[in-house]
């Protein structure tokens, strides 16, 4: 990690043994990042200070995944930052991926939107 506008000057490690597609939690004090760990994605997450000083934690293990995302897939942080988002790729029987179109829906204020369409009958 290199600090903006100083990028030559100011760098900072955070991880030990490789990683990539980091990206910052909402509140800045987290960066969330993955590694291919054989043929796998590895999430891990590192604490970081920035307010006075820059420091960071050693990195912590979150969980891994038994396949691969692409650098297009990557994933996002949900505000909270306790919930990743990201797509499965759907493979065949024979673990090649499936070319097929897959529809999301990603639903804003879910609760909201449920309740306004389900009437609860109380009795």
């Amino acid at each position: 990690m290199r600090s903006y506008p100083d990028i030559e000057n100011e760098k900072y490690q955070i991880s030990i043994d490789g990683g990539f597609d980091a990206q910052w939690t909402a509140d800045g004090n987290e960066l969330i990042y993955r590694k291919l760990v054989r043929g796998n994605d590895e999430f891990y997450s590192v604490a970081v200070e920035t307010e006075n000083e820059f420091s960071a934690e050693s990195p912590h293990f979150l969980f891994s995944i038994d396949y691969s995302l692409s650098i297009t897939q990557g994933f996002s942080i949900s505000e909270d930052g306790q919930r990743l988002l990201m797509v499965k790729p759907v493979r065949d029987d024979n673990q090649r991926l499936e070319s097929r179109d897959i529809n999301l829906a990603y639903v804003v204020n879910f609760d909201n939107e449920l309740e306004r369409l389900v009437t609860v009958d109380s009795h």
